[in-house]
């Protein structure tokens, strides 16, 4: 049970990594060309609620790092972090090829 605030850490950021890529995949292509255009996009990407959960994923992450902070030396916990990096693009293509 140690160990629960990295897991949870590790489950909420790669979480928040694929619902981000999913929803914004849905609302298409940013377009940086017009300042309205970005603004929509931002309005839009800032009320949907797969992208919100995402962030609230990522702040979650946050808080349950600081937790395993509290309780390990970073350099026994850091290295946990690079399996998103490992999680993220296999998950990625199981789901979006």
């Amino acid at each position: 049970m140690k160990y629960i605030s990295i897991i949870i850490t590790l489950i909420l950021v790669t979480y928040g990594q694929l619902i981000l890529k999913y929803e914004i995949n849905k609302l298409g292509q940013i377009s940086t060309d017009n300042f309205l255009e970005l603004s929509k996009f931002f309005f839009k990407a800032l009320t949907n609620i797969g992208i919100l959960s995402g962030l609230l994923a990522a702040f979650i992450a946050a808080l349950s790092w600081m937790s395993a902070m509290s309780k390990f030396e970073l350099s026994s916990i850091y290295p946990f972090l690079s399996l998103n990096f490992i999680l993220v693009p296999l998950l990625s293509v199981y789901f979006f090829g």
